[in-house]
C-alpha cells in the first residue's frame, strides 16, 4: 500500500477503523439479542451456549485457512469484501422462524469474520508502516470497540421503542449494513488501489520468512492463552440468565445493555494497550493474564 507519509497512514488506519466500527454496529449489536431470540425460537440453554462457543471457534480456527489463502493469492481485498458481505446473515435473522436456521446464520457471520480478519489485519499492518504497529492496532481496536458498544445500545433502543420485536430489530440492522458496504467501497477506492507491489517485500525476503518456523515461545504463549480462556464464563450464559429474569416483566431490551457493559470493558483499554505495546513490547501481555484471574 504505497503510503508515503504519516498523514496518509493515519488516514488509512482511520478508514479501516470506521469500516470495523460499522461492522461491529451490526454484528455486535445483534449478539446482544441473539441469545434471547434463540430462546424465544425454542433453543435449549445447551444449544445456545454450544453453538455460541462453536461459532467463536470457527471464527478463529478458519483464520488459519483464510489467512493462508490470502497470502498465497494476495487477494486481500477480495477476502475483506467477502468476509464483510457475510454480515448480511444478521439482518436475515429477522425473517427466520426456526432456531436451527437462525443458528446457521449466526455461524455464517462468524465464518465471515474468519474470512476477513487476517486480510484486514494484513492491510492494516502495511498501511501503518512508519506509525507503529501497536499504535495503529490500538487506534483500530478503539474504533472497533466503539462500534461494539454503539451496536448493542442501538439495538436496546430499538427493542425498547418497538416493544421487544426481535424480527423488526434484526431487519433494521440492514441499514447500518448498507452503510458498511458503501464505506468499505469508499475505503477501497481511497487506499485499496495503491498497488501492493509498491510495498511488497522482495521475493527472496518473502521466501525466507515463509521458511521460518514458529519458535518455542510462540507455542508456550499459545498454550497459556488456551488455559487462560478455558476458565472464562461464556457471555451467552450470562445473557440467558438475564433473559429469564427480565422476560416476565417484558424488559428484554435491557439484555443488550448488559452485553454493552461486557463490551465496554475493552474500549477504554484498547488505545492504552496499543501505545504501551510500542513502548514496553511483550511485557504488556502479562497484565491481561493477571487480571483474568480476578473473577476466579
Amino acid at each position: 500500500m504505497g503510503l508515503v507519509n504519516t498523514k496518509n497512514a493515519y488516514m488509512a488506519i482511520l478508514l479501516l477503523g470506521i469500516v470495523s466500527l460499522l461492522g461491529d454496529v451490526v454484528y455486535e449489536g445483534s449478539r446482544g439479542i441473539v441469545t434471547p431470540y434463540l430462546k424465544f425460537l425454542g433453543a435449549s440453554a445447551f444449544a445456545i451456549a454450544f453453538f455460541g462457543r462453536f461459532g467463536e471457534f470457527l471464527g478463529y480456527f478458519l483464520r488459519l485457512v483464510s489467512g493462508r489463502l490470502a497470502d498465497t493469492t494476495r487477494a486481500y481485498w477480495l477476502f475483506i469484501f467477502l468476509g464483510y458481505g457475510f454480515i448480511v446473515s444478521i439482518p436475515l435473522l429477522g425473517i427466520v422462524g426456526m432456531w436451527q436456521i437462525a443458528v446457521i446464520l449466526v455461524l455464517l457471520e462468524r465464518i465471515g469474520k474468519a474470512i476477513r480478519s487476517p486480510s484486514r489485519d494484513a492491510v492494516l499492518s502495511i498501511v501503518s508502516r512508519g506509525v507503529g504497529a501497536g499504535k495503529a492496532f490500538g487506534i483500530h481496536e478503539l474504533l472497533d470497540q466503539i462500534g461494539a458498544i454503539l451496536g448493542p445500545l442501538i439495538v436496546a433502543g430499538l427493542m425498547f421503542y418497538i416493544s421487544n420485536n426481535y424480527n423488526l430489530t434484526f431487519s433494521l440492522l440492514s441499514l447500518p449494513f448498507i452503510m458498511l458496504l458503501a464505506f468499505l467501497a469508499y475505503t477501497y477506492k481511497r487506499i485499496g488501489r495503491i498497488g501492493w507491489r509498491k510495498t511488497a517485500e522482495p521475493a527472496e525476503a518473502t521466501s525466507e520468512k515463509a521458511g521460518e518456523k514458529l519458535g518455542r515461545a510462540f507455542y508456550v504463549y499459545t498454550f497459556a492463552v488456551l488455559l487462560n480462556t478455558v476458565g472464562l464464563i461464556p457471555f451467552e450464559l450470562i445473557l440467558l440468565k438475564a433473559t429469564k429474569i427480565l422476560e416476565p416483566t417484558n424488559q428484554l431490551w435491557i439484555v443488550p445493555l448488559i452485553y454493552t457493559l461486557i463490551q465496554g470493558v475493552d474500549a477504554p483499554t484498547a488505545l492504552f494497550a496499543g501505545f504501551a505495546y510500542d513502548k514496553f513490547k511483550i511485557m504488556v501481555l502479562v497484565l491481561p493474564f493477571i487480571l483474568s484471574v480476578v473473577p476466579t
